[in-house]
C-alpha cells in the first residue's frame, strides 16, 4: 500500500551478458532516467546510486511542489534587513561596523544592500 508520503518511482533492470540497463519511471510510466552499467561488482554498486540518486531527485521535486524544499534561509530576518537598511541610508556607518552590529560578515551586508527591496 503506497501512503500519500511514499514516492512513487519505479526502477526496472534489464539484464544482459556483459551489461545490465536501468531504467527509472514515474506512477504513469514516463522515463525519468536510465543507465548501462557493467556485470560486475562495481556495477552492481553503480546501479543502487542511481536508483538512490533518482529516488533522491524525485523526492526533492515532490518538497519542492509542496513548499517544503526551501533552500539556504537568510543570515537576517525581515526586520533586521530593515534596519540595516535604514541605518545604511542615514550614512552613520560603514559596512564593517554595519556587518559588526549585526554579527554577520562584511559580504552578507554587501549582499543585502545589493538586494532589490520588496
Amino acid at each position: 500500500m503506497v501512503n500519500e508520503k511514499q514516492i512513487k518511482v519505479y526502477g526496472g533492470i534489464d539484464t544482459h551478458a556483459d551489461t545490465h540497463h536501468i531504467a527509472v519511471i514515474d506512477a504513469a510510466g514516463q522515463r525519468l532516467a536510465d543507465v548501462e552499467v557493467p556485470t560486475t561488482a562495481a556495477g552492481y554498486q553503480a546501479a543502487l546510486r542511481f536508483l538512490i540518486r533518482m529516488r533522491t531527485r524525485e523526492g526533492m521535486a515532490v518538497a519542492k511542489a509542496k513548499g517544503r524544499l526551501k533552500g539556504k534561509q537568510p543570515k537576517l530576518s525581515k526586520t533586521q534587513r530593515k534596519h540595516l537598511l535604514t541605518l545604511h541610508d542615514a550614512g552613520e556607518h560603514t559596512q564593517a561596523e554595519l556587518a559588526e552590529l549585526f554579527r554577520v560578515s562584511r559580504t552578507t551586508v554587501y549582499r543585502e544592500l545589493q538586494r532589490p527591496t520588496i
